[in-house]
């Protein structure tokens, strides 16, 4: 055979072989099917039909509760009553007496909160011994005597025209009435802080003869509602 001729065919030979592993490695790549694997980043357009979904973050906020509501839900499982308080802002009439009680307290809050918007206190009167007179509950909400304890709370009895001291605590605004009496007294739930929270737990307090003492827990605050103590 020429020579010539022999090296062509080799030339021809190469091309064929090199031709055909090109078109295998071509079949080898598998075609774009358009898809984009959920939680990576596509890269198309904005327009592109691809959906990006992130990883939760855990940063959303939980919504506050409504107290009013979890205290409403808490004393109707526990047959209570909330004790409705009024403002008090005057030393006039029998109420406004117990104002007067606190004129000193009163004189130094002004002093030290001279813009506030009031300078009242809250007064609830009811007959917790069912002896046709009515006792005084009295929270100390004066600027700057309330904090994450509660305030002031004080209980007071009429006694032949005089208000005398007969309970003095911390409680929150939310203090309940249950349907049971201790010693002649009708019992009190009132919030106790736990960790520099307000509604820590709600305690029964009952009557000793003397005074209100805390008696058992009955619920406790996980952050987002109340749990009944078995």
């Amino acid at each position: 055979m020429n020579t010539r001729i022999i090296i062509i065919v080799c030339i021809v030979g190469v091309l064929l072989g090199g031709g055909l592993v090109a078109w295998g490695l071509l079949q080898a790549i598998p075609a774009d099917s358009g898809q984009t694997s959920v939680g990576t980043i596509p890269n198309s357009p904005p327009n592109s039909s691809s959906v990006f979904v992130p990883s939760p973050s855990g940063s959303q906020t939980d919504p506050i509760p409504d107290l009013d509501e979890e205290y409403a839900a808490l004393y109707q499982k526990i047959l209570a009553q909330k004790l409705a308080f009024t403002s008090v802002s005057s030393s006039a009439g029998e109420i406004g007496s117990l104002y007067a009680l606190y004129a000193a307290d009163i004189a130094e809050a002004k002093k030290l909160f001279p813009t506030a918007a009031s300078f009242s206190i809250s007064v609830a009167l009811v007959d917790l011994n069912e002896d046709g007179t009515s006792e005084a509950m009295v929270l100390e909400d004066l600027p700057g005597y309330c904090g994450s304890g509660g305030c002031p709370l004080y209980i007071y009895k009429k006694e032949k025209g005089v208000w005398n001291l007969i309970y003095e605590g911390l409680s929150g605004h939310f203090i309940g009435m249950a349907n049971a009496y201790t010693s002649g007294y009708q019992d009190l739930y009132l919030a106790v802080a736990a960790g520099g929270d307000a509604q820590g737990s709600v305690m029964r307090y009952v009557w000793n003869g003397t005074t209100y003492r805390e008696w058992s827990a009955v619920a406790t605050w996980d952050g987002a509602t109340f749990r009944v103590a078995l």
